[in-house]
């Protein structure tokens, strides 16, 4: 049996043009984003996929509820699929958070698993519900191909997570909004497929 994972993170947002961490705070797509969400739209809507699933948090929502509509089908959404919740750093850019900051926003930017942000989640934390997350979509959707729209920080998890990757390393996976990573099951062993692709977009 082979199963199909299709990552998609999140279109673009103010907080993301402006350099702001966000996290758990609910933030719409900008105008740039719902172009963004159309473009990628266009590419996967005939794709087709069992089952769909976002995060809770809406820039996610929307940028796959198009292709869940035109497919008919319906759009699940998994709290657990939600940003790592930043907690103090929420709304800062990182020179801020470097200002305010300065010991462990350079020892969390060199080694996120050795501390958490104020108020905020421990990334071994946020691997363990993205872990038990990923592992019950693919238990539900054994030879199946499922599109999962979520956020940056959450595809390197996963992508981490499935390959037993350390999660130190987790920042050397460059993740751009809309793009496009396919991990492939063959007989439970994951094997990535495609990482970060963006061919899809025009210059928006």
């Amino acid at each position: 049996m082979v199963t199909n994972l299709v990552l998609v993170r999140h279109g673009e947002t103010q907080w993301n043009k402006d350099s702001k961490y966000q996290g758990a705070v609910d933030i719409e797509l900008n105008k740039k984003g719902e172009e963004q969400a159309q473009e990628l739209y266009n590419f996967l809507k005939d794709e087709k996929f069992d089952t769909i699933y976002s995060s809770t948090l809406k820039r996610a929502y929307h940028t796959v509820k198009d292709i869940a509509d035109y497919q008919n089908k319906d759009l699940i959404t998994i709290a657990d699929l939600m940003e790592i919740d930043f907690g103090q750093w929420e709304g800062l850019t990182f020179a801020e958070i470097e200002e305010s900051y300065p010991k462990l926003a350079h020892k969390w930017a060199k080694d996120p698993t050795c501390c958490k942000p104020p108020e905020g989640e421990h990334i071994q934390e946020v691997e363990e519900r993205v872990g038990e997350a990923i592992d019950q979509i693919i238990k539900e959707n054994r030879d199946k191909k499922v599109l999962i729209a979520t956020h940056g920080g959450i595809v390197r998890i996963i992508i981490a997570y499935l390959l037993e990757l350390p999660l130190n390393r987790m920042f050397s996976i460059e993740v751009d909004n809309v793009s496009i990573s396919r991990v492939k099951f063959y007989d439970q062993y994951p094997v990535v497929k495609l990482l970060n692709s963006t061919h899809h977009l025009k210059q928006i």
